[in-house]
């Protein structure tokens, strides 16, 4: 079931990595609420599961950005979404087949 008055199914959304990369500092990752986005997308982000995942993956990609010497920002993301499933974070919607 969808969003109350929708009648509709349960779509998945997903939160960008670019969202925890800021715009113009280097060697940085943002974990939280602080992306811009309309009053929908951010009662969704809101959850406190959604900001518990948004966490770990700053931190996940935070770790691989070390271990392979890069910045943040050049960070692999389907390799980042790998390692997170590994670590058994559910990533509904991503199929790394």
């Amino acid at each position: 079931m969808g969003p109350p008055g929708t009648g509709g199914e349960v779509k998945h959304v997903y939160i960008p990595y670019r969202t925890l990369v800021p715009v113009k500092v280097e060697g940085l990752l943002v974990a939280g609420r602080s992306f811009s986005s309309d009053m929908a997308a951010n009662n969704m982000a809101n959850l406190i599961p959604h900001c518990i995942s948004n966490g770990q993956a700053a931190g996940t990609a935070a770790a691989l950005a070390v271990k392979e010497g890069i910045s943040p920002r050049k960070v692999n993301v389907r390799t980042l979404q790998k390692t997170l499933m590994a670590q058994r974070v559910v990533l509904p919607g991503v199929d790394l087949k």
